[in-house]
């Protein structure tokens, strides 16, 4: 598409898509839940609230930067190596006929 001349002709490849799915699903409206539009206005409200004083919205960015580094802290810190072991109990000391042990090992 150029700025100056007329616009690109559509895609028919495209525009027979486009039918075919109308004719086969006919017109398909999406509405969103309550929740989500509740949600979506508490947050937009929120941001409202935090936008409207500055002392606000440093507190939160600086507690979030703060939470944000704590978290990165305890992400990046070194994983101890455990090394894992066993214990059996040790076999019973056998006396041979002159009563000199023999422990098992």
């Amino acid at each position: 598409m150029t700025l100056n001349g007329p616009p690109d002709p559509p895609n028919p490849v495209l525009l027979f898509l486009g039918k075919l799915i109308h004719k086969v699903f006919g017109q398909v409206q999406w509405q969103p839940p309550e929740w989500l539009r509740w949600s979506g206005l508490r947050f937009r409200q929120a941001i409202r609230y935090l936008i409207a004083d500055r002392k606000r919205l440093l507190a939160f960015v600086l507690a979030f930067v703060t939470v944000a580094g704590a978290l990165a802290w305890y992400e990046l810190r070194p994983r101890p190596h455990y090394v894992a072991y066993t214990i059996t109990a040790p076999k019973l000391t056998e006396y041979d006929e002159n009563g000199n042990p023999t422990i098992a090992r």
